[in-house]
Parts: structure tokens; C-alpha cells; sequence
């Protein structure tokens, strides 16, 4: 099942041999797919005003001048970018960091910026991204969330469905909350979804609303060896 609003983008992990580096390499599948559309030059924004453009080498499917993204925002590794495509020059960019949530983005003068920008709380237009990390034993079929995205689960009722996709493939999940230490879970429904993405110990799921919905969520996975490896 395809969720209804469909937005050219693509997630990337970023390691520190990345941010030490001044190229960026983009999805071999995303650039096949956008070859007709993406331009040689692109324009980066991120929600509080930060521009910067950027080179897109076709041949090598890579965006370049990208370390001065990286130090402005102190990018060291562990984080996740999303890019988001508007046209085939246009990118909306959000920065996600190691605990899961999107950063707050202060203001950063930056002499190639094409404008100004100004801090913004990512709470100020809405909850967009959060991570679990999946260390249940195999038989439990519940999750605890975080009290950090208590943003999130207090738009949520008593008992909840929230529904997850990835691709075609969809799944129902139970949301369950629990007066005792103001407990949010995932109640039902984790071991198929945990089955079908073959997910281990470690892995790191990110979960994206969409259709401006608290209860559709597009999932993205990274997993753990990945994490290892680049570490």
C-alpha cells in the first residue's frame, strides 16, 4: 500500500569519513530515478533560512561543497539528513540527530548564504521525526517510546492505531498509554512489523509522519552493522 502524498526524497546516514570530506554521495536509485530532473546546480534550504548551493555531478551521482553544511551545523557523524525534492533544483533539508529528533536550528551567518537566517525550535511547526532502537526480546510484542518524544505521544489517545509504510508494504500498530510513569507503548502489532524488516538488535528505525498526520508514519531503516562499521 502506497501512502496517499508522494514527495521525491531520500535519507542519508552521515559517518565521519563524510563530514570530514567535501562531497556528499547520493542514492544510486534516487539519482536513476530523478536523472531527468535534477539540475547541475542545486539549492539546499533548511527551515530557518539557510540556503546554500550546491554542485550535482551527474556522472558521479554526488553533491559537492557540502563541508561548510557540515560545520556550520557541527555534524561530526550519527546523524541522518533528509533531503526532500521540490524541483530539480530546489531541496528542502532537514537535519536529524543522534537522539532521534530533529535539531533545533539556530541562526548561522554564512557568507555563501543566499539569505539570512534566524534560530528555529523544530516544535514551532511540528513533531516530524523521532528513532527506535530495536532491543526487544523477540517475543515481546510492545516497545516502550521514550519520554523524549513526549511532543508526539501526547497527540495520541488513551488507545491508538498508527499506521507505518515503507514502499508498498503497511502496518498496523497498537498504541497503548499506561497512567503509571506516564508510559507510552507500542502494544501490538511490532513483532510482524519487526519480522517482515527482518530488523536485529541495534538497528535504528525512523519514523516520518506524513500527509501532516500523527498517526501515518514512513519508516526508514538503518542498521546496525552499518552503524558499527562507520563508527
Amino acid at each position: 500500500m502506497d501512502y496517499a502524498t508522494f514527495v521525491p526524497d531520500f535519507f542519508k546516514y552521515i559517518t565521519p569519513d563524510d563530514c570530514s570530506s567535501n562531497d556528499l554521495f547520493l542514492p544510486e536509485k534516487f539519482c536513476d530515478m530523478q536523472q531527468d530532473n535534477l539540475k547541475e546546480n542545486c539549492i539546499l534550504t533548511i527551515r530557518n533560512g539557510y540556503k546554500m548551493h550546491v554542485p550535482y555531478d551527474r556522472n558521479n551521482r554526488k553533491f559537492g561543497e557540502m563541508g561548510a553544511l557540515f560545520r556550520d551545523f557541527g555534524l561530526a557523524g550519527g546523524e541522518v539528513l533528509i533531503f526532500e525534492l521540490v524541483d530539480g533544483r530546489n531541496f528542502n533539508l532537514y537535519i536529524v540527530g543522534e537522539d532521534g529528533n530533529e535539531i533545533d536550528y539556530s541562526a548561522i551567518p554564512q557568507s555563501c548564504q543566499a539569505s539570512s537566517s534566524c534560530g528555529v525550535s523544530t516544535y514551532s511547526t511540528g513533531w516530524k521525526f523521532v528513532k527506535f532502537i530495536t532491543n526487544a526480546h523477540p517475543t515481546d510484542d510492545e516497545v516502550t517510546i521514550p519520554v523524549e518524544f513526549k511532543s508526539l505521544t501526547d497527540q495520541w489517545k488513551k488507545k491508538d492505531i498508527i499506521m507505518v509504510y515503507k514502499g508498498r508494504f503497511s502496518w498496523k500498530l497498537e498504541i497503548k498509554k499506561a497512567r503509571e510513569g506516564n508510559r507510552t507503548s507500542i502494544k501490538g502489532g511490532f513483532i510482524q512489523f519487526r519480522n517482515a524488516l527482518q530488523l536485529d538488535v541495534g538497528d535504528c528505525c525512523f519514523f516520518r509522519w506524513i500527509n501532516e498526520s500523527y498517526n501515518e508514519f514512513r519508516v526508514e531503516i538503518v542498521k546496525a552493522a552499518f552503524i558499527a562499521h562507520a563508527e
